[in-house]
């Protein structure tokens, strides 16, 4: 594990600890050059729009951080198949964030950031 990649592990579990169990990280695997970081968010009981994606109360989500985090955008995954077809779910439940990656991760984010597009809430 590189120390950048640590840095991600540190700030969500500093989520975790702040955000009153509306953040949990409950699973740490490395494969690879990848951390693979299991992660519960409590999203309440969001507005489903037409045509959107129903969400759960809680849902989990695998985020796979690079070797070289923060200068790459970890990658979001659902680790169920009822989003699938779904706009911005990609082939094996990836989620597509960012319109224009370029333009719209801010590194210095890290992780805060990354979790705020994820749940579509404020940051912890």
């Amino acid at each position: 594990m590189t120390p950048n990649q640590e840095f991600a592990l540190a700030q969500l579990r500093r989520m975790s600890a702040l955000s009153a169990g509306a953040v949990a990280v409950e699973d740490i695997t490395e494969v690879d050059e990848h951390v693979l970081v299991t992660i519960r968010l409590a999203l309440g009981a969001l507005p489903y729009a037409t045509g959107g994606i129903k969400v759960e109360p809680t849902e989990t989500f695998v985020v796979s951080v690079g070797a070289d985090f923060p200068d790459t955008i970890p990658v979001v995954f659902v680790t169920h198949r009822r989003w699938e077809g779904s706009p911005h779910v990609q082939y094996r439940g990836q989620l597509c964030l960012y319109l224009a990656p370029s333009l719209e991760w801010e590194p210095a984010e890290g992780m805060h950031g990354q979790i705020g597009r994820a749940s579509c809430r404020e940051r912890v």
